[in-house]
C-alpha cells in the first residue's frame, strides 16, 4: 500500500531509470543488505556526532567573545 504521491514518485523514478516499476521494486529488494544498512547508519550517526560536538565547541567560543563584547558595550554605556 501506498499514497498516490508515493506511486507517483516511484513510477517517476522508475521511468528515469528507464526501468518498469516492478522491475526497479525487484532490484532494489534484491540488493538491500541489512548489515550494510546498520553499518552505514552507525557511521552516519557517529559522524553526525562529531560534527555536533565540533559545532558546540564552535559555538562556545563564539558566545564567549559575544559575552565579552557585551561587557565592553556595558562598561562603555556606563561611562567606566
Amino acid at each position: 500500500m501506498m499514497t498516490q504521491a508515493e506511486k507517483r514518485a516511484l513510477f517517476e523514478r522508475a521511468r528515469d531509470l528507464d526501468l518498469t516499476p516492478s522491475e526497479m521494486l525487484r532490484r532494489a529488494g534484491s540488493s538491500y543488505d541489512a548489515a550494510v544498512e546498520s553499518t552505514m547508519l552507525e557511521y552516519l550517526a557517529e559522524d553526525l556526532e562529531r560534527s555536533n560536538a565540533e559545532v558546540r565547541k564552535q559555538l562556545d567560543e563564539v558566545m564567549g567573545r559575544v559575552d565579552v563584547r557585551l561587557a565592553e558595550i556595558k562598561r562603555l554605556r556606563e561611562g567606566r
